[in-house]
Parts: structure tokens; sequence; C-alpha cells
């Protein structure tokens, strides 16, 4: 819905329900019939965006989902009397924000933040709990971009990125980034930048009672690009 003073709301939903058969597999011995009967997701999300004054912007949202699945293991091929069924239930809640400022008529300044927290239990019916996982993730952000001519512009940014939670402890990172833009009208533009980021693992990657390693490290990639 848009306003007439330039403000927009929104919301989303998302829902998706699904059964299906799992084929073999040629790195992991499970010789067994699979299927997932169900995976059930539903995502939603609400946000608005509105200028509260000539030169200043918020904006924001809040989201919610959840994923649950059920998969069942079967002796032959009749799906009839499961041997072992797993359950999966996970959820995700958060919110981001973001606000602009129109320090000048050459510079601006965004200031943003994001936070979400995750969970998860799985079980299954011959062991019970497998797994009880949470994990809270953080982000706060500054990006400036200042117009040194009409050609030429210059934007730093960075952020401050959080895991915590579970048996990973809290890891903050410190990821930086810089951009030189030029144009070269008629001719084309030229960007160069360099930036830092970090990708925590996924709750899925840590404690998947298959594959997850509770000590996998964030991911960090240093990137330079001219273009």
């Amino acid at each position: 819905y848009e306003y007439g003073d330039g403000g927009r709301d929104h919301v989303a939903v998302l829902g998706t329900d699904t059964s299906f058969g799992i084929p073999p597999s040629t790195t992991q011995f499970a010789p067994f019939y699979r299927r997932v009967d169900p995976q059930q997701l539903l995502h939603a999300q609400a946000g608005i965006d509105q200028r509260v004054a000539p030169t200043v912007g918020i904006a924001g949202g809040i989201f919610s989902t959840f994923y649950n699945s059920r998969e069942l293991e079967y002796p032959d091929a009749t799906y009839s009397d499961p041997l072992l069924r797993t359950d999966t239930d996970s959820h995700e809640v958060g919110g981001i924000g973001r606000t602009t400022i129109d320090i000048g008529t050459r510079d601006s300044l965004a200031i943003g933040a994001l936070l979400r927290g995750d969970g998860a239990h799985v079980s299954n019916s011959s062991r019970g709990t497998l797994s009880d996982p949470d994990l809270l993730i953080g982000s706060v952000s500054a990006e400036n971009v200042y117009s040194v001519t009409d050609r030429v512009s210059v934007i730093l940014g960075l952020s401050y990125d959080i895991q915590s939670g579970g048996d990973v402890g809290t890891t903050g990172e410190v990821d930086p980034q810089g951009v030189l833009f030029v144009d070269w009208t008629p001719w084309g533009s030229t960007r160069l930048a360099i930036g830092r980021k970090v990708r925590f693992p996924t709750l899925r990657e840590l404690y998947d009672p298959l594959q997850g390693n509770p000590n996998l490290k964030p991911e960090a990639t240093l990137t330079y690009e001219i273009g």
C-alpha cells in the first residue's frame, strides 16, 4: 500500500506443503526406501518505508519462518510400517531496520541493523531428541555516499556482525568496504571496490544429526573488484 506522501507498507505470506520420495544416495549408504511426508513451510513478513522529514527516511520490517519436515524410512516399496521416523521442527523470527539521512546536497548516510533468532528441534522414533539448538545473529552497519563531483562518488561502509548461541559461543566480525565510482558519460563508467564479508555457518551446517559440525568457523572473504 502506497501513501500519497511517499510512504509504503507491505505484507507478504508464503506457504508450502509437499511430500516426496528420496532417491538412493551415491555418497551415503542408505539402503532403505525413504519419503518426506510432509514438508511444510510458512513464511510471513511485514514492513514499512517512510520519509519522516525532508532529509530523513526510515524503513523496517519483521519476519517469521516456520519449517517442519517428517522423514520416514521403509523396508520395502510398499511404504507401510516405517522403520524410522525423523522429525525436524525449526523456526526463525527477526527484524531489520534502516535510517537514511541526507547530510548535504552531496552527502548521504545510511544506518541499518538486523537481529534474528533461529531454533530447531530434531528427534526420531528410535532415540528421541537428537538436537535442540538455537542461534542469535545480529548486525549493525553504516554506509556513507559522498559525491565528490557530479561524476565521481566515494562509498565507505562498515558493519559489525555477530553470531551467538548453542555450542558455538559468541563470534563478532568487523567488515569494511570502500567503493570509487566514476561516470565517464557518454563513454561508460568505472567502479573500483574492495570489501570484506563474513558468512556464519547455518543452523543445519552446525547441528544436522547426520552431517552437522558444531566446530565450524565463520567464512570470511576479501574481494577486490574493478569493472
